[in-house]
């Protein structure tokens, strides 16, 4: 038996864990991906405004969904202000809007408006 294995790289990518100022950027379409059993979902992206990661991108995936127990709802909430009512919803409003972002685990955890 050996005691021996190959360990890989540390995957990278996104910032580290904590809060950051942050301006909204926009909203990226993900497809399904019925291999995985996962449904359309958005990414939620953010570029880091001040420090050491200016420029940075930090994002959060949330699936399509609308309930007690999903996300989006919430993450939505957040970026504008008010509780997201069913239908079509334009985020180009809150593009180049201020926000603090909080990141763990290489994903947006909480968002605050700055504005």
């Amino acid at each position: 038996m050996s005691n021996i294995f190959n360990m890989p790289e540390a995957k990278t990518g996104g910032v580290p864990d904590g809060s950051y100022e942050a301006t909204f950027v926009g909203v990226e379409h993900v497809p399904a991906n019925l291999e995985k059993g996962y449904k359309p979902a958005i990414k939620l992206v953010f570029e880091i405004a001040k420090g050491e990661h200016t420029g940075s991108k930090a994002s959060r995936i949330a699936g399509i969904a609308n309930g007690p127990k999903a996300h989006l709802p919430k993450l939505l909430k957040n970026i504008m202000k008010a509780d997201p009512l069913a239908g079509a919803i334009d985020l180009g409003p809150f593009v180049g809007r201020p926000y603090m972002v909080s990141v763990a685990g290489n994903k947006i955890e909480a968002i605050i408006p700055l504005w």
